[in-house]
């Protein structure tokens, strides 16, 4: 598989762990935060998709920072987004 679609894959199955998480009455984090990552993802997934994806030095790592620094990291969500991150920055 591909770093493309190995990051494909990263992105989209952390988005469907936000969903999921997103649905619960009490989620682990705030919906804010949750919401934003989403967005972050989704922006990834289309650049991805895409093939526009703007060069390493421009792809920050604004998730890795708001889950290391504020959410449980022993969580399947964290590590989903944190892995997803990497996935696309790795591209």
């Amino acid at each position: 598989m591909s770093n493309l679609h190995r990051a494909r894959d990263s992105i989209a199955f952390a988005i469907k762990q936000i969903d999921s998480e997103m649905s619960k009455p009490d989620p682990i984090v705030s919906r804010d935060d949750l919401a934003f990552a989403r967005s972050v993802l989704a922006d990834y997934l289309h650049q991805v998709n895409a093939d526009a994806l703007p060069s390493r030095h421009a792809r920050p790592s604004l998730l890795g920072r708001m889950v290391t620094d504020s959410w449980p990291l022993r969580s399947d969500l964290s590590e989903a987004i944190i892995k997803a991150e990497h996935a696309y920055r790795s591209v």
